[in-house]
């Protein structure tokens, strides 16, 4: 089926990866729940890839990029130190979404 601009999924999609994308950037942003924000643009950058794998894609490295340093955010301990995850670890000893 072809997408038209009446398409009420695309417009569904569109807002939620509008949303999650800025719910996300604001925490990566002041370093609040790190793991929490690239966990919820993990999904959005691997479905950029996706869309970006067949055919010349002059964006597809960026989107690579954005996905390594997402999973590097994911797995390391950002926010930690500048961010306020730093108060959020003093407290509490289960550190699986700071």
């Amino acid at each position: 089926p072809e997408l038209s601009d009446e398409d009420p999924q695309a417009e569904l999609a569109a807002w939620v990866i509008m949303l999650l994308g800025v719910l996300a950037g604001g925490l990566l942003l002041v370093g609040l729940l790190t793991r929490l924000a690239a966990l919820l643009t993990l999904p959005i950058v691997a479905f950029f890839l996706l869309a970006t794998w067949a055919g010349p894609a002059p964006n597809f490295y960026f989107y690579l990029a954005l996905g390594v340093m997402t999973l590097a955010v994911l797995i390391s301990a950002a926010g930690r130190t500048w961010g306020f995850d730093r108060f959020l670890a003093a407290k509490t000893k289960v550190k699986l979404l700071w």
